[in-house]
């Protein structure tokens, strides 16, 4: 049988272009003002093995492109010698594209009698054909890819000498957006693995031969109907979504020098981790068990831009499975219930033994959900 052993070497480019720009600025004697921007577009075209409608190339593979922005500023303003406020802002912005050499070019499928294909923006080129033992044909699974990502970020921290405590007290917020298209199949794939030419006690075929028998029904007695073309089908709809989630700390800490030799660090740290939610409410929860009503649960959120309808075949499963479907707002467009009580207590301290021995020690309780999903 054929060996999987064809390389090649094609021709890729990448042409980066950035730049960078600050500014600052001081008003009085008592402020100070900073500004960042930085800016790069990243154009790249890796292309596949075979070339052309052929292809061959993996998800890292085909027309790129990445353009990002960041943006920084912060406003340092002492009101006097012994008290200070600082705000800082920031923004990062990433939008990130990828699709195959033939993305753009619409009736590929066709041309060659495969029909249903959507043809939409970046979706052309052929589906993937998968062969057992060779490299695949045609475009990628998951590709078209769509990604934009930003964060937007805002702290306030405030300073106070007095006596022998230095106070310190400050807020910090942040805004996630991330949007993503992906589809798995939005092509098909057809994956053609030699099971249905396989010859009994001999070494399996690559699916070549599998790829050219057209099913049909058994001509003989006991056979095996349909043993032909594909075993097995990959397909997917097209959709994107638009995730965001927030986060927002506050704190206050005093760092009290008790005397000479001892100095105690006390702290106290609020954190509040939102969940992820889609935008337009295109997103759902399945509860097994437990909380919030102690049942089976499917949850949808009841208001949104997004078609939130169910296949009737899907919703008498659930019903057959005893499994409540439940349209809501109540928790919010994540659908989970947050935790409103991280309180997070932070203590420390210094002490000088002798002059040249200083011991140090600390308790802290912290928390962090950044990843975590319901």
């Amino acid at each position: 049988s054929p060996n999987n052993n064809f390389s090649s070497s094609p021709k890729l480019f990448e042409h980066e272009n950035t730049f960078d720009a600050r500014f600052d600025f001081n008003p009085t004697e008592k402020e100070q003002v900073f500004f960042r921007f930085s800016y790069s577009d990243d154009p790249q075209y890796i292309p596949g093995p075979f070339g052309g409608i052929a292809d061959g190339g993996s998800f890292q593979q085909g027309v790129q492109t990445a353009k990002s922005d960041q943006a920084v500023a912060a406003w340092t303003h002492v009101f006097t010698p012994n008290t200070i406020n600082q705000v800082r802002g920031g923004f990062n912005h990433l939008h990130t594209t990828r699709f195959g050499p033939d993305g753009a070019v619409m009736g590929i499928p066709a041309k060659y009698g495969i029909q249903g294909i959507p043809q939409v923006n970046e979706n052309g080129g052929l589906p993937a054909f998968g062969f057992g033992g060779l490299a695949t044909l045609g475009s990628n699974n998951f590709l078209p890819s769509d990604e934009v990502s930003q964060t937007l970020q805002v702290t306030d921290d405030f300073t106070k000498i007095y006596g022998k405590h230095n106070f310190k007290a400050g807020i910090e917020y942040q805004h996630v957006k991330f949007s993503t298209l992906q589809p798995a199949w939005s092509r098909g794939q057809f994956d053609y693995n030699g099971s249905f030419t396989d010859v009994v006690g001999k070494n399996g075929t690559n699916g070549l031969a599998q790829i050219l028998l057209t099913p049909q029904a058994a001509t003989v007695a006991n056979g095996i109907n349909y043993s032909g073309g594909s075993d097995e089908v990959f397909a997917s709809n097209i959709n994107k979504t638009y995730d965001e989630k927030i986060y927002f700390a506050s704190y206050i800490q005093d760092d009290w020098k008790v005397s000479s030799k001892l100095t105690l660090n006390l702290g106290l740290r609020w954190d509040f981790f939102g969940p992820i939610n889609e935008q337009n409410g295109g997103q759902a929860n399945f509860v097994p068990s437990g909380a919030p009503d102690n049942k089976p649960e499917y949850l949808i959120p009841a208001t949104g831009k997004d078609n939130r309808s169910l296949s009737p075949s899907f919703t008498t499963l659930l019903a057959q499975d005893g499994i409540a479907l439940v349209s809501t707002n109540k928790y919010g467009q994540g659908l989970v219930q947050t935790q409103k009580t991280n309180f997070a207590p932070r203590v420390g301290f210094a002490y000088e033994v002798t002059p040249k021995l200083v011991t140090r020690g600390g308790f802290g309780l912290f928390y962090n959900s950044f990843e975590n999903q319901g």
